[in-house]
């Protein structure tokens, strides 16, 4: 089961506004290979209270959201373009076929030749 999480301490306005920046950096410039610090940095936070002030706000870790946003991105691309699904995968920063197959499916629950065939 899910382990038992103390309540989480209200998060101030300067947190929840550096989480919308990064959130906005991230969206904006989602091939960037920001790492932790950069965005911290950009955020004028810690490391630590980044992570946990983006989790706390959006339900998902960092590494969560960009992989999300990589993901969409390759689903417009899916819809949209005749390269394969290989070439997607590794423009939008998965190591694999298999990896992004993986991760698209956990995300949207089919697969990416599912979501490029015409018919279901």
């Amino acid at each position: 089961g899910r382990r038992h999480l103390a309540p989480a301490r209200a998060l101030t306005r300067r947190s929840r506004d550096a989480v919308h920046e990064t959130e906005r950096l991230l969206s904006e410039h989602w091939r960037e290979p920001w790492s932790l610090a950069d965005l911290s940095r950009a955020a004028g936070l810690s490391v630590y209270h980044l992570c946990r002030a983006f989790r706390q706000v959006t339900g998902r870790t960092i590494h969560q959201y960009r992989e999300a946003l990589r993901l969409r991105e390759s689903l417009d691309a899916l819809q949209r373009e005749t390269r394969s699904i290989t070439d997607i995968a590794l423009d939008a920063g998965f190591s694999s076929h298999s990896h992004f197959t993986a991760a698209f499916r956990r995300e949207f629950g089919r697969t990416p030749s599912q979501v490029r065939a015409p018919f279901p």
